[in-house]
C-alpha cells in the first residue's frame, strides 16, 4: 500500500475519500510532470486527482500505468469505488444534472457574487 494507505487508512482507520491538492497549482508539477504526479499520487493512496491540467494526456499515462502493471488495476478501481460511494452519500446519483448550456446563467450570477462578497466580509 502506498503512504495513504499504510498511514491513513490502515494505522488511523481513516475510511473517507483522500484528494490531492490542486495539480493546477504547480507546487508538485515543479518536481514531476502532471501525468507523472498524477500516478504518483494514485500510487501513494489517492482517490481523487484535483484538477489536473491536460486530463487526457493524464487519463492515457494512467491507462499506460496500469498496462504496464506500475499501477494497480486494483488501485484505480478502490479509488474509483470511493468516488462513487462519496458521490451517492451526498444524493448526487438523485439530483438532475446541470445542461452544459445553463451553466453560465447559474453560476457567477448577481445573488451569487452578492453572497460570496458578503461571506468574503
Amino acid at each position: 500500500p502506498g503512504v495513504i494507505g499504510g498511514v491513513l487508512r490502515r494505522e488511523m482507520g481513516f475510511r473517507g475519500l483522500v484528494m490531492t491538492d490542486a495539480l493546477n497549482m504547480g507546487a508538485v508539477t515543479r518536481e514531476f510532470s502532471v501525468p507523472e504526479a498524477s500516478i504518483r499520487a494514485l500510487l501513494a493512496g489517492a482517490d481523487l486527482l484535483l484538477q489536473p491540467p491536460g486530463t487526457e494526456s493524464v487519463i492515457q499515462r494512467v491507462v499506460e500505468a496500469v498496462e504496464s502493471g506500475r499501477l494497480p488495476a486494483a488501485r484505480v478501481e478502490e479509488a474509483a469505488r470511493r468516488v462513487l460511494l462519496a458521490k451517492a452519500a451526498a444524493g448526487l446519483h438523485r439530483t438532475a444534472r446541470v445542461e452544459p448550456a445553463e451553466v453560465a446563467a447559474r453560476v457567477g450570477s448577481a445573488e451569487h457574487r452578492e453572497v460570496a462578497r458578503r461571506v468574503a466580509q
